[in-house]
């Protein structure tokens, strides 16, 4: 925020009237704001490209189309575990395995799990309606182009949920992303 304030600042300086060593001055000024403003976006892109890399890893791993959810639970990085106890007001629990099983019985309870739906976007409401229209998984590729793909959804979504519907939902540990064998092929589905 601070830079982006400097820039707004630097940028409402009117020099015009001003000496010309104090206008070569502001043009420094804005120069050197603007290399940083372009050193911190470059820095941001690579961190979430990181992010989202660490999350496509997550997603090459295997699946099975019957996955359970204490299975689907146990599986899952920490981080979107934790995002998914805290949206459905899960005490913390020292121990995962505690954490696992008391998000489970939360995920388990209809109106627990109506209450948390309600509070999602429309969109994110039809993507599950979607999944489980056809049967509870789908090949990724339909999923992504109905709704839209996961790039810029990070990975600690304890901190910094998902935006997109797709992402949303696995916050909530209501979809799993992973490879499974369909007719002897390897597709990535959810």
């Amino acid at each position: 925020g601070d830079l982006e304030a400097a820039w707004e600042l630097a940028r409402s300086i009117d020099a015009s009237r001003m000496s010309p060593a104090f206008q070569q001055e502001v043009e420094r000024l804005k120069a050197a704001i603007a290399a940083e403003l372009h050193s911190w976006d470059t820095h941001e892109a690579y961190v979430a490209a990181f992010m989202d890399a660490l999350r496509e890893e997550v997603d090459e791993r295997p699946i099975r189309l019957d996955l359970k959810l204490a299975t689907a639970l146990r599986r899952i990085p920490v981080p979107w575990l934790n995002a998914a106890a805290g949206r459905f007001a899960i005490e913390p629990h020292r121990r995962r395995a505690e954490r696992e099983k008391a998000l489970a019985a939360a995920m388990m309870d209809p109106g627990r799990l109506q209450t948390v739906l309600a509070e999602e976007p429309p969109e994110v409401r039809k993507a599950l309606d979607f999944l489980l229209a056809e049967g509870g998984w789908v090949k990724l590729h339909r999923l992504t182009r109905r709704f839209g793909d996961q790039t810029g959804d990070g990975f600690y979504w304890d901190g910094r949920p998902p935006t997109s519907p797709l992402g949303r939902l696995r916050a909530l540990c209501l979809v799993h992303v992973g490879r499974a064998q369909i007719e002897g092929r390897n597709y990535k589905v959810a």
